[in-house]
């Protein structure tokens, strides 16, 4: 059941986009995002050593 469920739901490209997308719209999943995952893709400051190929 759970590979019928994958196939239809994540493999199908389609139906998976009609599921995720209405999310980028959901202002507590840009909040989430903005504080999570945002301070990890970009340097600290312009003056790290750090570098970041992304």
């Amino acid at each position: 059941m759970s590979a019928r469920w994958l196939r239809g739901e994540v493999l199908d490209t389609g139906r998976y986009l009609d599921t995720v997308a209405p999310l980028a719209d959901n202002p507590l999943i840009q909040d989430a995002e903005s504080s999570t995952v945002a301070p990890w893709s970009l340097p600290a400051s312009r003056e790290s050593t750090t570098s970041w190929n992304i």
